[in-house]
């Protein structure tokens, strides 16, 4: 298994600076998140979420890409972890090939927009009609220069992992820790904020 002996150390329990007890940990697994975009024959907005948490909270998160209008040849895999950092590989769905991991660095800040006040966000929204009348207050007040509309919760988050949008605001209860499990460790991996209304 190792090229060098000296490598294969056996460890002992406490060893490990991060080790962690068993108990502690969960996995969250969403095989069709965005259910009713993949009913609808909306299968650009259908991820593949595996979440793992230490403590209740996500470290460890897994996101598929199944599906992609502008790689129809290729399915993308994200991984990520606050302590890591976050990566993905690119398969050919012709062939067994894949890519090597690609790295991608951390958010940039956009201190100089800000302080500049030229800064105008992309913001991305969800489909649900339920928080309709309340986002078009929040999109009046705040004056987007854009706004994406987008299916699913892996498919959000990854939205704001590749920079499409700024932020992203729900108004509306109702993700499930398998929804958000993989999805907030994806996004936190790049070093995006992500929090509740407490």
């Amino acid at each position: 298994m190792f090229k060098d002996e000296a490598a294969s150390t056996y460890f002992t329990p406490g060893s490990l600076e991060n080790e962690v007890n068993a108990a502690d940990v969960a996995i969250w697994i969403d095989p069709i998140d965005g259910t009713k975009a993949f009913i609808n024959g909306d299968i650009e907005n259908v991820t593949n979420l595996i979440g793992i948490t230490v403590k209740g909270r996500p470290k460890v998160g897994i996101l598929h890409k199944p599906f992609c209008k502008k790689r129809p040849s290729k399915t993308r895999t994200y991984v990520g972890s606050v302590e890591a950092g976050l990566f993905y590989m690119d398969y050919s769905t012709s062939s067994d090939v894949s890519s090597e991991a690609t790295y991608v660095p951390p958010f940039e800040r956009k201190t100089a927009q800000y302080a500049a006040g030229h800064y105008q966000p992309h913001m991305l929204m969800g489909t649900d009609q339920t928080q309709k009348s309340m986002m078009a207050n929040v999109v009046s007040d705040l004056q987007p220069m854009q706004v994406n509309r987008v299916k699913g919760p892996g498919n959000k988050f990854l939205h704001l992992t590749d920079e499409k949008s700024d932020f992203f605001l729900n108004l509306v209860p109702g993700y499930d820790l398998w929804d958000i499990c993989a999805s907030e460790a994806i996004f936190t991996s790049r070093f995006g904020i992500l929090t509740d209304a407490k």
